[in-house]
């Protein structure tokens, strides 16, 4: 669902861009035609990671492990298990979650 409002909120910046434009508002047609090609590709990036269409090696660090897990929770179902950090400890120590 993420993709999806920020697809429609890039769209309606960009409406949004030519429709100052029109009334001669250069300035704040910039500035949202900035924010509207961050919009625009937002879920482009999103999908295209989820989907695995830009072929990104995945690795078995753990910056990858966790980049995979966010782009998972932020494009598939609410009902995805909550990413939990632990620390390394020393042997003999008990470890706690952060």
């Amino acid at each position: 669902i993420v993709p999806i409002i920020a697809a429609a909120t890039g769209l309606a910046l960009v409406v949004g861009t030519v429709w100052a434009l029109l009334l001669g508002i250069t300035i704040v047609a910039g500035v949202a035609g900035i924010f509207a090609g961050f919009w625009l590709s937002l879920p482009a990036m999103l999908l295209g990671l989820a989907h695995d269409w830009y072929a990104v090696p995945g690795g078995s660090s753990p910056i990858a492990s966790r980049a995979r897990a966010r782009v998972a929770a932020a494009t598939g179902p609410a009902r995805s298990a909550p990413l939990r950090r632990t620390r390394s400890t020393p042997a003999g120590s008990a470890s706690r979650s952060w």
